[in-house]
This record gives structure tokens, C-alpha cells and sequence, in this order.
């Protein structure tokens, strides 16, 4: 006569639900810190020569939870983040609240009056670019780590 053991499928289904637990907790933690490496990425390396400090301080993270997991949003609410992170082209700057736009030309140490004034553009500086590859970089390395110490304990 055959004497099987079953296995306690209860203790089983705790530590299941225990390991999906702590991984929840990893993804989040990983994403809050990836989020965070991307706006300390922006203020250690602008890339752009800073004037006020706007820019960086505009930099921001959002960690969204979805159906398919998580999602990390980076953003930049200074209204014109766009053409310093992805250049712009030459155009023409006009008054709209004055009859005359009015500023100190450092280039030429004098100061211009006049109703245009034709904008060079700007190269691409791709900073907010860089901060996400970094930030990306940086939770791929987090979760490798934390998968690997949550395994050992299970």
C-alpha cells in the first residue's frame, strides 16, 4: 500500500500572495526612485547653461498604476521647456502686450527697442530626453536588483 503526502496548498497560496505583495511594493518603490533619479539627472546635468534654475525646478514625476502595471511619467510644466529640450528654428518675435519689445543685447552691450525681432532657434539641448533614458536605465538596474533579493527570501 501507496501512503501519499499532499502538499499544504494553504501555505503555498499565503506565500504566493505574500511574494505578489512585496513585488508590488518593489514596482512602486522602483518607480518613485527611477522618478526621482530623472529630476536629480535634470539639476546635475542640464545641459543647457542655466539662468534661474525654472527649468529644473519644472521637472517632474507621475507613477501611474494601470491594468498592465505601472507607468512613470516625466514632465516639464515651464512653458518653454519644449523648444529649449527639442530646439527651434528661427522665427520672429513680436510685441503683443506693448507697441515695442524692449531688452539688454548682452552680445552687443546696448539696449534694443523695436516691434520684432528675428529669433535665431536654438539646437536641440534633449535634457528632459536624457533624464528619461537615465531614469529608465536606473529602474531596469532596481528591478534586476530587488527580483533577485525577493527570490532569495521565497
Amino acid at each position: 500500500m501507496f501512503q501519499i503526502k499532499l502538499a499544504n496548498l494553504e501555505s503555498i497560496r499565503r506565500a504566493h500572495n505574500h511574494f505578489l505583495a512585496e513585488n508590488e511594493r518593489m514596482l512602486q518603490e522602483a518607480a518613485t526612485l527611477a522618478g526621482k533619479h530623472s529630476i536629480d539627472h535634470v539639476r546635475r546635468y542640464p545641459e543647457f547653461t542655466p539662468r534661474t534654475g525654472t527649468l529644473q525646478r519644472g521637472q517632474k514625476f507621475l507613477v501611474r498604476r494601470t491594468a498592465s502595471g505601472r507607468l512613470l511619467f516625466l514632465r516639464n510644466d515651464v512653458p518653454y521647456a519644449n523648444p529649449i529640450d527639442k530646439g527651434a528654428r528661427p522665427h520672429v518675435i513680436r510685441a503683443r502686450r506693448a507697441q515695442f519689445l524692449s531688452f539688454y543685447w548682452k552680445k552687443q552691450r546696448r539696449w534694443f527697442v523695436g516691434p520684432k525681432v528675428n529669433h535665431p532657434g536654438n539646437r536641440p539641448y534633449k535634457f528632459a530626453y536624457r533624464a528619461w533614458r537615465s531614469a529608465y536605465r536606473v529602474e531596469g538596474q532596481i528591478i534586476a536588483r530587488r527580483m533577485t533579493e525577493l527570490a532569495a527570501r521565497f
